[in-house]
């Protein structure tokens, strides 16, 4: 099982929406594959903002964090970022089981022991961003999905949500699809962004936020799967 509830919901989106954007222009590649690299984690995280911190806003919502207004390695709002395996810090053009690192002799394991990787040496944002920039925790991404309006848009050539908060302010996700093996699924028609938080009912799998153009909701994925992720700072 790769997605708890999402494979059904991938195929039914990706047709509905293929049906609906017949008569358009093709989505344009903002964001090409990345070289196979190893997943990495480890190290010691940055105790203030990088370099490649400076690139990021942070959006204040309203909410117990702020988001930021791009994906993890994101040239823009509307860029898909890059994609990772839960607990990896690398990015890489191959997601499977034979090069997930927690992923050893038959047995998914827990980075350092934690069921929550945020702000840790696991954490990729934290160790490509650094300062209180982390991967956001299940509950905050929950509150984001409850608290926020939602609608459906395209933005210089990307789909996805804009999210309004109650004060005004607003980000955008776009639909970046996940990845499995070396295909990419989904991509324009649905969204798949890790939380820090590991599935408490099974090892092997993470909570994420799952969204199409029909519906948004908190879901499991398996931990190998590369989505992409969206850091926010406390």
């Amino acid at each position: 099982m790769r997605f708890c509830a999402l494979g059904l919901a991938v195929l039914f989106a990706v047709g509905v929406a293929s049906c609906s954007h017949e008569n358009e222009e093709p989505e344009p590649i903002i964001n090409p594959d990345t070289p196979a690299t190893p997943g990495g984690g480890g190290g010691t995280p940055p105790t203030g903002d990088t370099e490649a911190a400076k690139r990021y806003t942070a959006v204040d919502m309203g909410l117990s964090v702020k988001w930021a207004d791009r994906n993890l390695d994101a040239s823009s709002p509307e860029d898909w970022g890059a994609y990772y395996a839960w607990g990896e810090i690398n990015a890489k053009s191959y997601y499977s089981l034979s090069n997930y690192i927690w992923y050893q002799d038959g047995e998914y394991t827990a980075p350092g022991g934690e069921s929550n990787i945020q702000g840790t040496a696991n954490d990729a944002v934290r160790m490509k961003l650094g300062g209180t920039w982390r991967m956001p925790v299940k509950n905050e991404i929950d509150a984001l999905v409850r608290q926020c309006s939602w609608t459906w848009t395209r933005r210089n050539g990307a789909d996805g949500y804009l999210v309004t908060a109650p004060n005004g302010n607003s980000i955008f996700l776009p639909a970046a699809g996940y990845r499995d093996g070396t295909e990419t699924v989904g991509r324009g028609q649905v969204g798949a962004y890790w939380s820090s938080t590991r599935y408490s009912g099974k090892k092997s799998q993470a909570n994420n936020l799952y969204f199409s153009f029909e519906s948004r909701r908190m879901d499991v994925a398996d931990r190998y799967i590369g989505l992409v992720v969206r850091p926010v700072k406390e």
